[in-house]
């Protein structure tokens, strides 16, 4: 009952995306929130786990702060988790202090991304209930640029904010599919993420792709123009991850 009520509430967080345009635009939330009910009977709300006394469940999850993480803060703000049993507080986190919360049983669970997947490959306890959305992802250029499109970015150099991170993954499949080896076939170059776009001011790097916001406030400043998204309805970029402890636990 309880990973269906999991399922249930990531469904209302996808909802609430589509109405705050938190990630990359409607399609995406649209494809989204196809795969799960933005609400569900009230039947369900009632039949919410609770703890003992009737109390609702408590529960801590991880936030790295993200744009993407919107529908998160706006479900508790709401009530919407406390409609599906849940007493939620919140613990600030990184890949790091993920990885190490979840293992010692400080957080329950988080929104998590493919960047988790090798982690999980290699042991790490985390069960997947959900998909959340698309779109977190944008690849941008300086405005005027005579890249146009993911084609032209052959020969160019790209910053990204890690080798192997999802952003570089996501315009890796892209740039396969438009005919260029994302290995030989272009530069990758490393910042922080808050560095990019001044790096790509410099002329330092051709292109940047990463997270939300951070291509967007590119585009909004009018400095730069978006050429790549990982808005494909097939392909999720934020997941609902669960420790494995507490899945067991709480079936």
């Amino acid at each position: 009952m309880m990973r269906k009520n999991l399922l249930k509430l990531s469904g209302a967080a996808v909802a609430l995306a589509m109405l705050l345009a938190g990630c990359a635009g409607s399609p995406a939330a649209q494809s989204a929130s196809s795969a799960q009910p933005a609400s569900a009977p009230e039947s369900s709300a009632q039949s919410a786990p609770a703890s003992s006394g009737g109390q609702p469940a408590k529960i801590t999850l991880g936030t790295y702060n993200g744009t993407c993480e919107a529908p998160l803060y706006a479900g508790i703000e709401n009530g919407t988790f406390k409609k599906y049993g849940f007493d939620v507080s919140l613990v600030n986190i990184n890949a790091n202090t993920l990885k190490e919360g979840l293992a010692s049983g400080k957080i329950q669970g988080a929104q998590i991304s493919a960047g988790m997947f090798k982690a999980i490959e290699q042991g790490l306890d985390i069960k997947l209930t959900n998909g959340i959305h698309t779109g977190c992802i944008e690849g941008v250029v300086p405005k005027g640029s005579p890249i146009k499109s993911v084609k032209d970015l052959k020969g160019k150099t790209i910053g990204i904010d890690s080798i192997g991170g999802v952003p570089q993954v996501l315009l890796s499949i892209d740039l396969g599919k438009a005919g260029i080896d994302p290995k030989a076939g272009v530069q990758w170059r490393v910042y922080p993420q808050a560095q990019l776009e001044q790096a790509m001011e410099k002329g330092e790097i051709d292109a940047f792709a990463a997270w939300d916001p951070y291509g967007a406030l590119a585009v909004n400043s009018g400095k730069a123009v978006k050429i790549f998204g990982n808005s494909d309805k097939d392909t999720y970029c934020c997941y609902v991850g669960v420790s494995g402890a507490y899945a067991q636990k709480n079936p």
